[in-house]
């Protein structure tokens, strides 16, 4: 009965989250169950058109020991052959026609242990003239089955343990006595929104009043080794919550050899999980864990009911290759880790890294990366690290960077603020338990960005600073070669990140009709911004297999000559629309609790904290002038006395012709 349970409470939560979180891609085939349940051959009332077919009702066992007993009987058993080896043409044309749709039966020509399929007499099936045999089941065989259906349980047969993630209460948390719905109309609070005006009478889209304290991230602890972030939804309204962990560890990405490391552990730990995951799954709930250069970050999210119980085994996972000194020599891998499996995992990762880069253009992305941070170690240097990788210096390894570390944590959702204690009590104590220490704030590595020299005297032929760095394809097979024009624009603030949305706003469609469409100068045209550990910049990229990384280069810069032109000369209407689209997309609602979430956590790991910043960006946005852009264009992006163009190109050339003739051969 317990079982029966089981599966009850299993389809009551997947139904529960199916039709209340289905995406659109699924809609048609959710439309088409419900027209099915509609034909008259279903058993279905009208009450449960929706989820009937999906849930379990009534515990019956005279019914299920009816079905068992007097229905699952080798008698009423039917077996179905479909083989390539029997049944074709040749078996039977030019044999006496003796085809039939009838439902007729005839017994096995059995010949000791061979069984001949096929017969003189074959039958059609009338609707698409599918040739086909009928044939009693031989009575040694259904002897045979008899027996074997006698009521026994084998020794490899075992019921399956009890699943401790299936949620049972998908109740919302009551939200705080002081929490009330504030009164009037949403055009009561907006800002004034009349700054530009467009020529078919729409406005710059109404910007929401600010939201108050307690509908934003609130620091509910905050201590020196962690720092948890709480939000209670209030938007969604759905039994589920998003807890996210960022581990930062001040040995993380010291050496090659730490960072491979880092990431072999946290296929270990997922390796290892495996089954727990696998059973959190079926319950609607998922885990997955990352490394970065500057720690993991963890994530578990789903129904809320059970949400902490797997967030604590995981955690204990990860955390059990940090046990206490005098009960760990560090040598020895932790014994959640079955035997095999390392150099399963190491072999996997080598693989990993060995096919790291062969696309173009992710290669040309990684190179500005490395050009702007030499901390971030390059695949090839975290393959050599692991020649010969032994388990006791893995284990060393990983016991230094998880020595010291500071966690900060986001819990959002169907979660009050004693659920929220009740994880930073769970998280604490895992932590106190392994004897993780915490990282003082001075150890924490900076994550520093090298700034890239302006061009001298605006020459940028002459300046060596000013030339592409210039890589061969890794893989000998791709023809494609991936430019890259990064320019770099200085630390992060509002005012410049607004800016750098505008232009790319205005120049992406141009550019993408010009060198896409037009001139079909390659198959991948685009421009960004580009955020890179506090510092903004924009990305011009093109990729192509027609064209030479030099040829594309300077259709880039002529492009950019031009654009200023147009830039300048642009109706303030067309330009005042632009910006008022953007703002409207900054604007669009979440459409989820992740989406929400994902915001958060991204200000968290950014270290901003400005929990509205699409908001914020808007409201900026409405001050946004057509000269002021053009100056910012003529100051980051062309050459000339007043430039401050600072600029990092990026070639990584491919096989093909003619984009091969400027391949180094190194």
């Amino acid at each position: 009965k317990w079982l029966h349970q089981f599966l009850h409470n299993s389809s009551l939560a997947y139904t529960f989250f199916f039709l209340r979180t289905f995406h659109v891609c699924i809609v048609k085939d959710f439309v088409e169950d419900i027209v099915e349940n509609l034909s008259p051959t279903s058993t279905l009332p009208h009450d449960r058109l929706l989820d009937g077919n999906g849930l379990m009702f009534e515990y019956d066992s005279v019914a299920i020991l009816d079905i068992v007993e007097n229905y699952l009987t080798p008698e009423n058993s039917r077996v179905d052959f479909l083989s390539s080896t029997f049944g074709r043409s040749s078996d039977y044309e030019g044999s006496s026609d003796n085809t039939s749709s009838s439902s007729q039966v005839e017994p096995f020509d059995n010949d000791g242990d061979a069984i001949s399929f096929v017969t003189q007499n074959h039958q059609t099936e009338p609707m698409f003239g599918t040739t086909f045999w009928c044939h009693v089941i031989p009575f040694k065989i259904m002897d045979q089955w008899r027996m074997a259906s006698q009521p026994s349980v084998p020794n490899t047969l075992s019921l399956p343990p009890v699943n401790p993630f299936l949620p049972t209460c998908f109740e919302l948390k009551n939200l705080p006595v002081e929490d009330v719905v504030e009164l009037g109309t949403v055009e009561d609070h907006l800002e004034d929104a009349t700054f530009l005006k467009l020529e078919d009478d729409n406005t710059f889209p109404p910007i929401p009043p600010a939201s108050s304290e307690a509908r934003l991230p609130n620091l509910i602890v905050d201590s020196q080794i962690l720092k948890l972030w709480h939000l209670q939804d209030r938007k969604f309204k759905r039994p589920i919550a998003d807890l996210r962990l960022k581990f930062v560890a001040t040995n993380a990405n010291i050496s090659p050899l730490h960072r491979a490391c880092a990431d072999l552990y946290v296929m270990l730990c997922q390796d290892s999980s495996t089954e727990t995951t696998y059973q959190a799954s079926v319950c609607e709930l998922e885990f997955v864990g990352s490394a970065n250069d500057a720690g993991f970050h963890l994530r578990a999210y789903g129904f809320d009911h059970k949400l902490l119980c797997l967030a604590e085994k995981m955690i204990s996972i990860y955390l059990s290759f940090r046990l206490p000194s005098e009960t760990n020599t560090g040598v020895n891998l932790p014994n959640t880790i079955k035997p095999g499996r390392f150099q399963a995992c190491l072999e996997s990762l080598r693989r990993n890294y060995g096919n790291f880069g062969l696309k173009a253009s992710g290669l040309c992305t990684n190179t500005r990366l490395r050009c702007l941070r030499p901390t971030i170690w390059s695949a090839h240097s975290k393959l050599q690290a692991l020649n010969n990788l032994a388990t006791n210096t893995f284990m060393t390894t990983i016991r230094s960077i998880l020595d010291q570390m500071s966690v900060e944590v986001l819990y959002h959702g169907n979660c009050n603020q004693d659920d929220a204690r009740t994880a930073a009590t769970m998280i604490g104590n895992a932590l106190k338990t392994s004897g993780v220490k915490t990282a003082p704030k001075e150890s924490i590595p900076k994550e520093l960005v090298l700034k890239i020299r302006a061009a001298e005297n605006n020459d940028m032929n002459n300046d060596l600073s000013q030339q592409p760095v210039t890589l061969p394809g890794l893989d000998p097979n791709e023809s494609n070669t991936a430019v890259e024009l990064y320019f770099q624009i200085g630390v992060d603030n509002i005012e410049e990140r607004v800016m750098i949305d505008v232009l790319c706003q205005v120049m992406y469609e141009p550019l993408f009709d010009q060198l896409r469409t037009k001139e079909q100068f390659g198959y991948h045209v685009s421009v960004g911004p580009r955020w890179t550990y506090g510092v903004l910049g924009m990305s011009f990229e093109v990729v192509t297999a027609s064209r030479s990384a030099v040829e594309a280069t300077e259709r880039l810069e002529r492009f950019l000559i031009d654009f200023r032109k147009v830039l300048e000369e642009m109706l303030p209407s067309t330009f005042a629309e632009q910006v008022a689209s953007l703002a409207k997309n900054k604007l669009q609602m979440f459409n989820s609790l992740a989406e929400e979430s994902s915001s958060y956590w991204s200000e968290i790991t950014a270290g901003r904290y400005d929990w509205e910043v699409y908001r914020n960006e808007a409201l900026e946005l409405r001050g946004i002038k057509q000269e002021n852009a053009v100056a910012a264009y003529e100051k980051w992006l062309l050459s000339g006395t007043e430039s401050n163009r600072r600029r990092l190109a990026m070639h990584i050339i491919g096989s093909g012709v003619p984009v091969s003739l400027d391949r180094p051969k190194n």
